[in-house]
């Protein structure tokens, strides 16, 4: 997408699809507009952000697919996917192999990395995030102490049959930072 673009889509299914493989976003966006919809992106394509640009999928229970192996290259603050609090992406992670989910809300860039351990299988992870801690782990459910923590909740969830050890890396913007647990030391975390 050249600068300054949008592509808007509604419906409940789209994929992704470019003849080389390569997709490149600069200063633009591709907004998913419809609740419960879908969007694919085949194994062995190419993501590039630049220049402030995203992936919405802002509405109920939308889900971004990455089938296969799939490289997303210069996410970070300003070029990311944005998630609405029931939204999600889904991601195979093979065994002895990391994968680095540029997600966040339409406020802040909330990266969670899972590097898969040896043994087990190649399970599928479904990741979502929002801002709001909430006791019960829901978007809008009753509000968590937030002083000690990050007031975000990722949620992950491993399927399929062979469960496996995973690392997670998680980032976050400083601003969502209690006051207590900005001034806690790195071996006080966890």
């Amino acid at each position: 997408l050249s600068t300054n673009s949008a592509i808007n889509i509604t419906g409940t299914y789209a994929e992704l699809r470019n003849t080389n493989n390569t997709t490149s976003i600069s200063g633009s966006t591709i907004n998913l507009l419809s609740d419960n919809q879908i969007f694919n992106i085949p194994g062995g394509h190419n993501l590039n952000f630049s220049n402030t640009s995203y992936i919405r999928l802002l509405a109920a229970n939308g889900l971004l697919n990455f089938n296969g192996s799939v490289n997303i290259n210069n996410a970070n603050a300003t070029n990311y996917i944005q998630l609405g609090p029931t939204s999600a992406v889904v991601k195979q992670i093979n065994v002895n192999n990391s994968f680095a989910f540029p997600i966040g809300t339409a406020s802040n860039f909330l990266p969670v990395t899972v590097n898969s351990l040896t043994g087990g299988g190649n399970p599928n992870f479904t990741i979502g995030v929002f801002e709001g801690a909430s006791t019960n782990a829901q978007p809008a459910g009753p509000a968590a102490y937030k002083p000690p923590i990050v007031d975000a909740i990722w949620n992950i969830r491993q399927n399929g049959n062979n469960t496996k050890d995973v690392t997670l890396s998680f980032g976050w913007q400083n601003a969502l930072e209690g006051n207590v647990f900005s001034g806690l030391a790195n071996n006080q975390l966890g």
